[in-house]
C-alpha cells in the first residue's frame, strides 16, 4: 500500500521550487501561489514576495 501512498502523494503535492528575490535562495511554494501571483513567504529570510 505504500507504492499507491507514495504517488498519490506525488501527484497531490503542486509545489514548485522559487527563488526568493532579497536572500536568492530557492524554496518550495505552493503551485497555486505562484500561478495566482499571490504573495508568499521565504522560511529564510522572512520576507513577502511576489513572483512575476
Amino acid at each position: 500500500m505504500s507504492y499507491f501512498s507514495d504517488i498519490l502523494s506525488k501527484v497531490t503535492s503542486n509545489q514548485k521550487n522559487t527563488q526568493c528575490p532579497i536572500c536568492h535562495k530557492f524554496a518550495r511554494q505552493d503551485a497555486h501561489k505562484v500561478a495566482k501571483g499571490l504573495a508568499m513567504l521565504c522560511p529564510h529570510c522572512h520576507a513577502l514576495f511576489v513572483k512575476p
